[in-house]
Parts: structure tokens; sequence; C-alpha cells
């Protein structure tokens, strides 16, 4: 079973790749921006959702995670060709 998860999860990166190229016109470079996000999340989350799975039920965090993810979703879907991560950095932070 696990290594069906990690096997669908291999190929969600590949087309999502291709898509942000191809659908969203964005150079290789900034996919792979976009997509290294996504890692540098998980690195951070997944040692508090550990914490957090000892403290609560696992259908409220998994009710949050869902929510989270409808969010980046819709944020996903905003994402245009030229994008670049250090320019939404500096407007979201006023440098």
């Amino acid at each position: 079973m696990a290594n069906m998860w990690f096997t669908q999860a291999a190929f969600h990166f590949f087309i999502f790749s291709l898509y942000l190229q191809f659908i969203k016109g964005l150079s290789s470079n900034e996919a792979g921006q976009v997509m290294v996000l996504q890692a540098i999340t998980m690195a951070i989350v997944a040692p508090v959702s550990g914490r957090l799975s000892d403290l609560y039920e696992s259908r409220i965090i998994a009710t949050i995670g869902c929510l989270i993810m409808a969010g980046a979703f819709v944020l996903l879907m905003q994402i245009t060709g030229g994008y670049l991560c250090h320019h939404y950095c500096r407007r979201f932070y006023n440098i």
C-alpha cells in the first residue's frame, strides 16, 4: 500500500510540473520554484502535525488539512506566466 501511495505521489509531481510549464506557461525554473515551496512547507509542518495528532482527533486534523489544501489549490489556480518567487515575496513583505 505504501508503495502504491509513493508511486501516485511521484506521478503527481511529474504531471504538476508539466501542468505548470505547458498549461500555465511557466519556465522550468519557475515551475521548480513553485514545487519546492511544497517540500519546504512539508518539512516545517510535519513535526507540528505529529504533535497535534497526539493531542486531537484525526478527523479534526484531517478537516483542517483539507481546508488548507483547498485554499492552496485556489492560490495555485491564480499562477500565471512570469511568476517569480522573489517578486511575490518582496511584494508580500513590502521590501
